[in-house]
């Protein structure tokens, strides 16, 4: 398959490792400063608007950073992500923010109301109204010197509010890109609290994970080395899929987070088959049990890229986000995987496997 490049790993085979380190130290800075990764809404809280509409003759593609110039020129919104839809039949625009700080505000300060509105009824006047002058960019604002009648007032503007944003958008949408006017729109919504349990859930999860695979390595090998060189693999994988993430825009999620879990699988398939054969076998010579053991896990790394590759193509066709993240981040992973498991993994311990050959025939 590779034809007779088996003396690849013949000489100075070492300076491989060069390669890996360096990245090691790119992916980092990719990862944790610039562009870094981001988080989804799954994680950090806030709404997801998506708005679709049949493409006509009259409908233009969806130009994002004009979209996402308009929104932040007539609202407030924090984080602000957009992505178009787009499809031999449909056309459309996914929103995403955080928080919009105008109802946000508003709804802080009709809560503050009505938590006054027995103790103190003035107060709560006092914060109603303010909720109510927030809010008049949506609705027209409406006062009363009755404190439970001026806190319904508020209650009332905040949810015509809501309805005004979700229509105003969706008729910057039509106008701007000419879509029909039958445009729909789904809409979700966590708070940032539900986010917050999220995320702590993610991370205690993939700790848990983590320590296991760890457990299960060094119960495997029983060797120092050969177990610290699977698991910087695996720890090299994710930290591609996280840059691959992070370049292309795709947030960590409740989406991605298993796709990099499922990253560690892949690492320690293909570093255990390296580990057991060049440990293990006493047939050939380390190097040659090296380059065997490349030609099954290319086989078996290339296979996989072929059927993400298929997924990624057909999940943009179709629009399936989930699968089309999904993918995205396995394949950043199994191309991270070829440089962690040939240039560094299998030069570690080819070295380590002749010096223990070395030591016993001493």
């Amino acid at each position: 398959m590779f034809g007779n490049a088996g003396k690849f790993y013949e000489g100075n085979y070492k300076r491989y490792m060069i390669i890996p380190i360096v990245l090691y130290f790119i992916l980092i800075i990719i990862v944790a400063a610039f562009p870094g990764v981001t988080f989804g809404m799954d994680l950090q809280g806030g709404t997801r608007i998506i708005l679709r509409a049949d493409r006509t003759a009259q409908a233009k593609e969806i130009d994002t950073k004009s979209l996402e110039a308009l929104l932040n020129q007539e609202f407030s919104l924090k984080n602000l992500q957009v992505t178009g839809i787009s499809s031999s039949g449909t056309i459309g625009a996914s929103i995403q923010f955080s928080e919009n700080l105008e109802l946000s505000a508003a709804e802080k300060e009709i809560t503050a109301a009505n938590s006054l509105l027995l103790k103190s009824p003035e107060q709560a006047i006092s914060h109603a109204r303010n909720a109510v002058k927030i809010l008049s960019k949506y609705a027209a604002p409406l006062y009363s010197e009755n404190a439970e009648e001026m806190v319904s007032i508020a209650n009332d503007a905040l949810t015509k509010s809501k309805q005004y944003f979700q229509d105003k958008i969706k008729e910057i949408i039509a106008e701007e890109f000419g879509l029909s006017s039958n445009v729909r729109v789904e809409q979700r919504e966590i708070s940032a609290v539900l986010g917050k349990t999220f995320w702590e859930n993610a991370v205690f999860v993939m700790f848990i994970a983590f320590i296991a695979i760890v457990i299960v390595v060094f119960a495997l090998f029983r060797k120092i080395i050969p177990s610290l060189a699977v698991i910087a693999a695996g720890i090299f994988d994710i930290l591609s899929g996280l840059a691959g993430m992070a370049i292309f825009g795709i947030p960590l999620s409740l989406t991605t987070i298993p796709a990099l879990m499922m990253l560690i699988g892949y690492s320690i398939a293909t570093d255990i088959l390296l580990t057991t054969r060049v440990l293990t076998r006493r047939e050939d010579t380390p190097a040659q049990r090296s380059w065997s053991s490349f030609i099954t896990g290319m086989t078996m790394t290339l296979t996989a890229i072929a059927a993400l590759a298929v997924m990624l193509a057909g999940s943009y066709i179709m629009q399936i986000s989930v699968i089309f993240e999904i993918s995205s981040v396995i394949l950043f992973g199994q191309i991270g995987d070829i440089v962690a498991t040939w240039l560094f993994n299998a030069p570690l311990l080819l070295w380590y496997a002749e010096r223990r050959e070395k030591k016993r025939q001493a």
